[in-house]
C-alpha cells in the first residue's frame, strides 16, 4: 500500500512542478503513470480520467509509441469495467502501432491483454488469430517476458478446452510459469490466479488433501500480497475463488458471504466486469440451491445416490424441518433468495448439531 500511494503522491507533485516550468511530455508521462497506479488499484473513474488526459496530450505531441501505451492502459480500463467491445477496439489500435513501429515487446503485451479479453468475450476465433501472431512474436524476439506472455496464452486456450487431458497441459503451463523467475508481477499473478482455479476443478475430482492444501496455500500468499498493495480487482478474484472451494466443501453460507463481500468492493471501485462474474456466481448458485432445497424436501434417499459425499451429513440433516419453513405444501422453488440462505443455512446448522452429538 505505502509503495503505490507514495508513488502517486510523487507524480502528483511531479504534474505540479512540470506545469510551472511548461514540460507537456513530463505532464503527459506522470498523468500516464498516475492512470496506471488508480488502474492497479481499481479505481477505474481516476484512472480513466488521468489516462484520457495523457492520451490528448500526447496525441497533440504526435508521438505514437506513448499514444499506443496509453491506449493499451485505457484498453485494460475499459476491459475491467465490462467494455467489452471498447476494450478491444484500443487493444487493436495499440497493437497496430506498435507493430508499424516495430515494438515487439509491446506488440506481444497488447496482444496478451487482447488475446485474454476475447476470450473472456468468448471469441475463441479471433483470439486464437491473434496467438498465432503473439506466437510468432515469441519466436522472433527471444525474451522472458514474451515468452510468458505467448506460454500464459497457450494455457488460457488450453483451459477452454472441453479434454481433461488439455486442462492438464494448462495446469503444467501456469505451475510453471508461477515457479520461475519473477519477470513480471502481473504475468505471474495471473498465472497463480489460473493455476488456482485449475487447482479447484482438479479438487472438485480427486478431493485429494494435497490439492487442498496447496490451493489454500498459494490464495493466502497471493492475497497478503494483494491487501498490502490494495490491488482490490484480484482481491476480488481471490473471493470468488475462495467462494467456489468453500461451494465444493457445502459451506454455504460462507460461500454466500465471500459473494456478497466481493459484489461489495466490486461496487465500490465500479468494477463492472467483476461484478457481472460475481452475479453471475450468485444467481448459478442461488439457483443450485433451489434445485437442492426441492429434492432435499421432495427425496433425500434419491438425492443422495445423485450427489456427491460430500453433501452426505448435509442431506441426512434435511429429515429436519427447518424453522424457515412453515408448510411442507409452500415449494421451495417459489421461495425468495433470502428464505432460500436461510433454508439451507438451517439445514447447516442442523448438520453440525447431529456431528457435535455424536
Amino acid at each position: 500500500m505505502g509503495d503505490l500511494e507514495q508513488a502517486l503522491k510523487h507524480h502528483e507533485q511531479s504534474v505540479a512542478l512540470r506545469e510551472l516550468i511548461g514540460n507537456a511530455p513530463g505532464i503527459a508521462d506522470s498523468l500516464s503513470e498516475m492512470g496506471i497506479i488508480y488502474l492497479t488499484r481499481g479505481e477505474l473513474d481516476q484512472a480513466r480520467d488521468m489516462l484520457e488526459q495523457s492520451l490528448q496530450m500526447r496525441k497533440k505531441l504526435g508521438n505514437k509509441h506513448s499514444i499506443a501505451e496509453t491506449l493499451l492502459q485505457l484498453a485494460l480500463v475499459e476491459r475491467e469495467r465490462g467494455n467489452h467491445v471498447t476494450a478491444i477496439q484500443y487493444f487493436i489500435e495499440s497493437s497496430r502501432i506498435f507493430r508499424h513501429i516495430p515494438n515487439l515487446l509491446q506488440l506481444s503485451e497488447a496482444l496478451f491483454h487482447l488475446i485474454i479479453t476475447l476470450v473472456e468475450n468468448q471469441d475463441l476465433e479471433t483470439a486464437y488469430h491473434y496467438f498465432n501472431e503473439l506466437q510468432l512474436c515469441a519466436e522472433e524476439q527471444e525474451n522472458p517476458f514474451t515468452r510468458q506472455r505467448h506460454e500464459a496464452c497457450r494455457g488460457l486456450l488450453l483451459m477452454q478446452q472441453s479434454r481433461m487431458h488439455d486442462k492438464i497441459k494448462a495446469l503444467q503451463i501456469f505451475e510453471r510459469i508461477a515457479k520461475e523467475e519473477i519477470v513480471s508481477h502481473e504475468l505471474t499473478s495471473f498465472a497463480l490466479m489460473q493455476y488456482c482455479e485449475l487447482l479447484l476443478m482438479e479438487y472438485q475430482v480427486t478431493y485429494s488433501p494435497d490439492t487442498f492444501a496447496e490451493f489454500n496455500r498459494l490464495l493466502d500468499d497471493i492475497e497478503k500480497k494483494a491487501q498490502n498493495a490494495r490491488l482490490h480487482p484480484l482481491i476480488v478474484q481471490i473471493k470468488r475463488l475462495r467462494a467456489k472451494m468453500h461451494l465444493i466443501l457445502m459451506d454455504l453460507e460462507t460461500t454466500l458471504e465471500l459473494l456478497e463481500q466481493a459484489k461489495t468492493e466490486c461496487e465500490t471501485r465500479d468494477l463492472m466486469l467483476l461484478k457481472g462474474k460475481v452475479e453471475e456466481d450468485l444467481t448459478r448458485i442461488l439457483s443450485e440451491l433451489k434445485r437442492w432445497s426441492q429434492a432435499l424436501w421432495d427425496s433425500p434417499e434419491e438425492l443422495k445416490r445423485s450427489l456427491t459425499l460430500t453433501v452426505k451429513d448435509l442431506l441426512n440433516s434435511s429429515k429436519k424441518t427447518p424453522k424457515s419453513i412453515t408448510s411442507k405444501e409452500k415449494s421451495i422453488k417459489s421461495l425468495t433468495d433470502t428464505e432460500v440462505k436461510e433454508f439451507l443455512s438451517e439445514l447447516r446448522r442442523n448438520m453440525k448439531k447431529e456431528d457435535q452429538s455424536q
